[in-house]
């Protein structure tokens, strides 16, 4: 049951039509997303994103879920997206991987952190 619901927050993270305030809903509140400068945001950061209209998403997809280690209250996935979107005013055709944790709060899975990596992902090196 828990891996079916991590995979749910997942599929609904790399989905095109997300809100920008699904992390609002879907975050512990200590929640950061660090971006691919390194920089990291929260979830009313990563809202504002698309708010200001600074991001704006084209397509976005799941290619592959690499690993999904569950525990009590928490969990690791690894996954890679591919995703064409506009980040203020410059297009981005990328595949990247993301690391995210998870937390079981009150029975909810929710993201904790979450990790995106910088460039395009080499799905060989997942063999």
């Amino acid at each position: 049951m828990s891996n079916t619901a991590i995979k749910q927050l997942i599929e609904e993270f790399a989905s095109k039509d997300r809100m920008g305030n699904y992390f609002l809903e879907n975050a512990t509140e200590q929640f950061l997303f660090i971006r691919p400068s390194g920089n990291p945001i929260d979830a009313v950061g990563f809202g504002k994103m698309f708010s200001t209209g600074d991001l704006t998403i084209q397509s976005s997809e799941l290619v592959k879920i690499h690993r999904l280690d569950v525990f009590d209250h928490v969990a690791f996935a690894v996954f890679t997206m591919k995703g064409l979107f506009t980040y203020q005013g410059q297009t981005n055709d990328d595949s990247y991987a993301i690391s995210a944790f998870f937390r079981n709060i009150d029975g909810t899975w929710k993201f904790d952190c979450l990790q995106r990596s910088s460039g395009t992902t080499d799905l060989t090196s997942w063999d």
